[in-house]
């Protein structure tokens, strides 16, 4: 883990620690305009005569160390895929007028240039890989469509089956040999 991590669940310690001490002492403030207790309602704790700043305090500390827990332990990676379509007929004049589409969708950005270069990028839980979320990678336009399953293409490259798409597979990327698209025929 990092230092700053260690820093902030220090602050979170000392925060609780001093909204018990403030409790302790107890110190009650007066309402100036009706000269009573002030008393707060919690929906677990019922009502309590507060000593705001200890509640303060307390409410701060506890908030700040369930933040560093979650983002300690529920870490996240970006992930990149790339690769080029390449349109069998050379009609194609402007890809982004086809739906480069992700099942199920995590995508934080996708892009497909002029020339079928597409790159998309993705942000999953540490210790996942694209293969294990992603079912499918789509590109439709009104004359072609192309389906790629990155789990298949992983299982050929794995045996060494040529027909693999996947060209390089690291541990945050993944690049796909240039694919030729599927023509509609009416």
């Amino acid at each position: 883990m990092k230092y700053s991590i260690y820093i902030l669940y220090g602050i979170s310690f000392i925060s609780i620690m001093l909204a018990f001490i403030a409790l302790l002492k107890q110190k009650t403030y007066i309402n100036e305009v009706t000269k009573e207790v002030t008393e707060v309602e919690l929906p677990l704790l019922g009502r309590l005569k507060t000593n705001y700043p200890s509640l303060v305090f307390l409410a701060m500390g506890i908030f700040l160390a369930v933040f560093v827990f979650n983002k300690s332990y529920n870490t996240k990676r970006i992930w990149e895929i790339s690769g080029t379509f390449i349109d069998p007929t050379r009609t194609i004049t402007n890809w982004s007028e086809g739906e480069l589409n992700i099942q199920p969708s995590a995508i934080i950005r996708k892009t497909i240039d002029s020339i079928g270069n597409y790159h998309i990028c993705l942000e999953l839980t540490d210790g996942q890989e694209i293969e294990d979320v992603v079912e499918v990678i789509t590109y439709t336009n009104q004359k072609f469509s192309f389906n790629l399953e990155p789990s298949q293409e992983r299982k050929k490259k794995e045996r060494d089956d040529n027909s693999s798409l996947l060209a390089i597979s690291t541990t945050s990327t993944r690049k796909y040999k240039p694919a030729t698209l599927n023509y509609f025929k009416y």
